[in-house]
C-alpha cells in the first residue's frame, strides 16, 4: 500500500519480480530456531495428540 504522510492510501504496490527471484531468508538463523524450539516453557502438543485427548472426551459422556 502506498500512503501519504497523514495515512491517506494513494494506491498499492504491486512488485514486477517474481518472488522466487527476491531471495528471501529467515530473519533468524537455525540456531535461534532451534533455542527457541527448545526453549518452550508451557507443553506444546501435536495435532494428533489434541485429537486423541479430544475423542477421549467424547467416549466419556
Amino acid at each position: 500500500m502506498i500512503c501519504t504522510a497523514d495515512g491517506v492510501v494513494l494506491g498499492y504496490f504491486t512488485p514486477t519480480t517474481q518472488p522466487q527471484k527476491l531471495k528471501l531468508e529467515p530473519q533468524i538463523d537455525e540456531e535461534e530456531i532451534a533455542r527457541r524450539l527448545a526453549d518452550r516453557t508451557p507443553p506444546t502438543y501435536t495435532t494428533e495428540e489434541v485429537i486423541i485427548y479430544l475423542r477421549g472426551l467424547e467416549k466419556g459422556q
